[in-house]
């Protein structure tokens, strides 16, 4: 699970650049700048990809797409784990979560006497 957003520019219009090629990453952003200044901000509208069970982020204006998980993607990937008899989860990049938004979701998601 990522604790950051990937973002690309250059990205083909088609369905709000969802599967789309790119022309350049642009680079990482942590949780909170993607909390604080991209999510539903700044011309960036967030939308849910069903079959990743993913939030993505698209710029229309910019043609910026971001990639990222959130509370409720991370909530999916502890039910796939939790349904599998999987051993856990990975998780990537500690510093990026400062609060432990998602890392509590994980806990959460993981251990169900934690609702």
């Amino acid at each position: 699970m990522a604790f950051y957003g990937r973002a690309f520019s250059d990205v083909r219009p088609e369905h709000r650049g969802l599967y789309q090629p790119y022309g350049h990453f642009q680079g990482m952003l942590s949780w909170p700048e993607l909390t604080h200044s991209y999510i539903n901000k700044h011309g960036y509208k967030r939308y849910w990809d069903a079959r990743a069970k993913a939030p993505y982020l698209w710029n229309a204006d910019t043609h910026t797409f971001v990639t990222y998980d959130d509370p409720r993607s991370i909530a999916a990937k502890d039910a796939y784990v939790r349904a599998h008899h999987l051993g856990g989860v990975m998780y990537w990049e500690q510093n990026l979560d400062p609060g432990g938004t998602l890392l509590e979701s994980i806990w959460k998601g993981l251990n169900p006497r934690a609702h």
